[in-house]
């Protein structure tokens, strides 16, 4: 089963066209095989001054290649570090590409440039790929370029499938928006949203005496006194309620009977 899978794959990546997709290329690539290459792999090359890298295949992916010769030139004059710098700045997706060669006289040691790549790859989070020649690195290339085009059509696709419950969103920001201008139109009308702090309290208090029960008209009169403050009228004393309100002492003792016995309200 997972040699069929890597044989599938494999085929796939042997089979990979580039559909005449667009890569472009800076021009100090133009003498090279590189673009005759990819152009027989199925892509359009467009040939322009690029500001970094020498491979464009998105707006994540931006490939720095460089041959055995131009990575030991590049660093022992320093250029190489500045360059890949320059490369992460550009693209969210760099890389650097390097040619080894087949040729002996251009071959590339490991021991040379090891603590130069490991800084690349370690500290600056850019991934080396090593190729063998120009024919390869089109290889290399087409496959990236068909990876980042399978990417990008699976995001269209999330983002498409996604429209149905944006719409249901904008339905229901239209269907808030007829309720609000609904309240402002009719200021009259009771509610919750439209209430002032003063109104919530009040609104409170008469919901609290609602719930007490065996309660006069007198007695609710006296109550009523001290709205919205429910909590000054569940701790008045007889002597409060009858300077407050006028009451008499019976109905003062009444109303302190009521509120005891109805103090689960208060904890409310």
């Amino acid at each position: 089963m997972v040699l069929n899978a890597a044989d599938e794959e494999i085929s796939s990546l042997n089979s990979v066209n580039g559909e005449d997709r667009e890569i472009l290329i800076d021009h100090r690539e133009m003498n090279s095989t590189l673009p005759s290459y990819l152009a027989s792999l199925g892509f359009k090359t467009r040939i322009t001054r690029l500001p970094h890298g020498d491979l464009r295949l998105s707006e994540r992916i931006l490939i720095e290649r460089k041959t055995a010769r131009d990575l030991m030139a590049s660093i022992k004059d320093g250029r190489l570090l500045s360059q890949c710098r320059s490369l992460r700045a550009s693209a969210s997706r760099p890389m650097l590409l390097i040619e080894t060669g087949g040729d002996a006289g251009y071959g590339l040691h490991p021991n040379a440039v090891l603590g130069a790549l490991a800084h690349i790859t370690l500290d600056m989070g850019i991934p080396v790929m090593m190729t063998k020649d120009a024919m390869e690195t089109a290889h290399f290339v087409s496959i990236a370029a068909q990876r980042e085009q399978d990417l990008l059509e699976s995001f269209h696709e999330m983002v498409n499938s996604e429209t149905t419950t944006g719409t249901e969103l904008k339905s229901i920001m239209e269907q808030a928006a007829r309720e609000i201008d609904a309240l402002l139109i009719k200021p009259e009308a009771s509610h919750p949203w439209l209430e002032s702090a003063q109104q919530q309290l009040e609104r409170c208090y008469e919901h609290a005496l609602s719930q007490l029960t065996g309660v006069k008209d007198e007695e609710r009169d006296v109550m009523n006194a001290f709205s919205p403050h429910l909590g000054a009228l569940f701790t008045a004393t007889e002597e409060i309620l009858i300077k407050e309100t006028g009451c008499g002492s019976e109905i003062a003792n009444r109303v302190l009977q009521i509120l005891k016995e109805n103090s689960s309200i208060k904890s409310q």
